[in-house]
């Protein structure tokens, strides 16, 4: 199904990034075929590959790395992203029409202050951009900004599916979902610019309180 929208919409020409279970051959070929480019996540439903990045993690220098630092919502997020060249890995024939030129390695250390919690994290990444090493430095930051945009857009369908139900809501005219779906993007932007603690309780509270609601509204400058 993804492979037919990608083709209909013309998105397989562009640069898009995919959620790492629409990871596999016949995507990801469809896509350099097309002359797009593809930024995908490595998970474990590609066991054997995800094992071969972690290896070339482990055993090979990268060729440029960047590191940013985030405060918000009571943590401390440290970043870090590798880029490395995917030329010495041996694939299996079926990536050969895939082009898979590079892996970007992104370790996240969170701190939440008021556990006084630290977590750590580990993600690998594949795109078929090919790596100019005289323009590595640029192009690490690049594929770390691509990985954050693509978590924001993973961390509203979440927010949309948990908060909002939005997978079991149904409309009855053609355009009432796109409305509804705009409507509720909306309203995660908003109060995500209110910065709630937790964020199906704002909801509750705002649902409860029309005087909350105006006042989160007036607070983030929507009125």
């Amino acid at each position: 199904m993804v492979r037919e929208l990608l083709k209909d919409t013309g998105l397989e020409q562009q640069k898009i990034s995919l959620d790492a279970h629409h990871f596999n051959p016949k995507t990801t070929s469809q896509i350099q075929q097309a002359k797009g480019i593809y930024l995908t996540q490595v998970k474990e439903n590609q066991a054997t590959f995800l094992k071969q990045c972690k290896e070339l993690n482990k055993n090979f220098s990268a060729f440029a790395e960047t590191i940013e630092h985030e405060k918000a919502h009571g943590r401390v997020t440290t970043r870090c992203a590798r880029l490395f060249s995917l030329e010495s890995l041996t694939l299996d024939s079926r990536w050969k029409n895939s082009n898979l030129s590079l892996l970007i390695v992104v370790e996240r250390e969170t701190f939440e202050v008021s556990k006084q919690k630290t977590t750590f994290e580990t993600s690998y990444y594949v795109s078929n951009l090919m790596l100019e090493t005289s323009a590595a430095n640029s192009l690490v930051q690049e594929m770390a900004q691509a990985i954050r945009q693509h978590w924001g857009v993973e961390s509203n369908n979440w927010i949309r599916d948990s908060s909002f139900n939005e997978d079991h809501i149904k409309t009855k005219a053609g355009n009432q979902a796109q409305v509804m779906a705009l409507l509720r993007g909306l309203a995660i932007e908003l109060i995500r610019r209110s910065h709630p603690k937790n964020f199906r309780a704002a909801i509750d509270k705002f649902a409860d309180s029309h005087a909350a609601l105006e006042a989160m509204l007036m607070q983030v400058k929507f009125l």
